[in-house]
């Protein structure tokens, strides 16, 4: 093993590494107060607080006029397209209730996210195309404005806290590698 020290760099780093541990002062440390659950509540105040952000607010609004534009669709007349516009008013509350359980509870936001955003790409691409052929103007179309909205909203409320991590970060320290000769010696 030694004579393997003195001929490997990354060993003879480790084992200089090790007897420096080795000869610094190690003593017990002071003993401080246990402050963990005081901080542990005020985290809790302060992050249920910051939860009630404008993001929060505006998607209930968004729920709101959700379920507001599709009760008309739910009370449809006898007419033979009632029916399927009852099924689309009843997809319409479903969704501006799934958007009120986000506001209720905000971490389930990244979990709402592929549904609203099929549902804000399809009306888009609808909207656009009854728009070149002329059948409907564009202020009927602002009722679906609150599904676009919300994907945003969502987006938000679903971003972690603090930020994303940098990809290839590492934390400072010392790390070993092995030599590839040893590998296939042992």
């Amino acid at each position: 093993m030694e004579s393997h020290v003195a001929g490997c760099r990354s060993c003879a780093e480790f084992a200089e590494f090790a007897h420096q541990l080795r000869r610094s002062s190690i003593r017990s440390a002071e003993e401080v107060p246990n402050l963990s659950s005081a901080i542990h509540k005020r985290v809790r105040l302060v992050s249920g607080l910051a939860r009630w952000t404008i993001a929060r607010a505006a998607l209930a609004v968004c729920a709101l006029e959700v379920i507001a534009f599709s009760v008309p669709d739910l009370l449809g007349s006898g007419s033979p397209t009632a029916h399927d516009a009852r099924h689309l008013g009843a997809f319409s509350v479903a969704f501006g209730v799934m958007l009120f359980v986000v506001v209720a509870k905000p971490t389930r936001a990244r979990m709402m996210m592929p549904v609203a955003t099929v549902l804000a790409v399809a009306l888009t691409i609808g909207a656009v195309v009854d728009l070149i052929d002329g059948r409907i103007p564009l202020i009927s179309e602002a009722r679906h404005l609150p599904e676009v909205v919300s994907v945003g909203l969502l987006w938000l409320l679903g971003a972690p806290p603090g930020g994303r991590r940098l990809p290839g970060r590492r934390p400072v320290g010392f790390r070993p590698t092995v030599v590839e000769e040893n590998r296939r010696s042992a």
